[in-house]
């Protein structure tokens, strides 16, 4: 394929960065209090609390099996994602992150030492230039600033949807962040941002029932590639089987849970793979 696929970032430890709006309390003027994700079988047993954070670099997260075909599901989790366009590979300087949202910078000072063991794994990851505070994230770039996506799940099954803005739980729409199971497109080969038609015309691809059978069949479905192993070219605005694509997509996004609509969709989804 003539696009790139992105793993999602690496947020870890999960008890850390996954947090969940508290409802039962009320939302602040630019903040909200959140509770920290549990799981019994963590590496790091960090008690559930509920604080107080500054929405600024809050992002609604997009897991993996949450991920459906033309759906995604509402985001459970939003995640502290502590990084601006001016150095996108590098997350804000401690200072810097106190100045524009303190009591996230007081939120990671409170638990330097867990995020500071983290794994060789994930500094290899980030490289040193760019490992230059206790809370850098493995796999952010450029790429982490798209306005659209179409984004898949790396295993199990292969689901694709189209994802822009979100809906936070505080009333705003907000890009989203993936987590290291949702892979995302957002870009060509040669670096430049895909419009919300290519997106849909991706996902159209993706999603036709013929490409669905030859994944499933060429691949071990522990694991997808990043990037696709398909015959993709270029959007071009003007072919009318591209544009037929994109429509059919849109269509689909508004009437995934229709079984009747979908099976005429899907027709013209492997009519339309073919004729590429």
């Amino acid at each position: 394929t003539e696009y790139i696929g992105r793993e999602g970032v690496e947020f870890y430890p999960q008890e850390l960065f996954l947090l969940e709006v508290d409802d039962s309390m009320p939302i602040k003027k630019n903040k909200v209090f959140v509770r920290n994700f549990q799981n019994k079988k963590s590496k790091y047993k960090i008690p559930q609390q509920t604080t107080l954070i500054e929405t600024k670099f809050l992002h609604p997260l997009v897991k993996g099996v949450d991920i459906k075909r033309f759906h995604l599901e509402e985001s459970k989790y939003v995640v502290p994602f502590p990084y601006d366009k001016k150095n996108t590979r590098s997350p804000l300087p401690i200072k810097e992150l106190t100045k524009q949202s303190k009591l996230l910078a007081q939120y990671f000072n409170k638990f330097k030492k867990v995020l500071s063991s983290q794994t060789d794994y994930n500094s290899k990851i980030i490289g040193s230039k760019h490992n230059n505070e206790f809370y850098a994230l493995a796999r952010v770039g450029e790429y982490s600033f798209a306005k659209h996506y179409v984004a898949f799940r790396d295993n199990t099954k292969w689901v694709s949807v189209v994802v822009s803005d979100i809906d936070t739980p505080w009333g705003e729409k907000k890009r989203p962040q993936f987590q290291n199971h949702a892979v995302s497109i957002c870009q060509d080969g040669n670096g430049r941002y895909i419009t919300l038609d290519e997106a849909h015309f991706l996902c159209a691809i993706f999603n036709a029932p013929i490409t669905e059978k030859y994944i499933l069949n060429s691949s071990d479905s522990r694991t997808f590639k990043i990037r696709p192993q398909l015959r993709i070219p270029l959007f071009d605005k003007k072919n009318s089987n591209h544009k037929k694509l994109v429509s059919l997509s849109k269509t689909a996004h508004k009437n995934y849970n229709d079984e009747i609509k979908m099976t005429k969709i899907d027709t013209e989804l492997d009519k339309l793979i073919l004729k590429l």
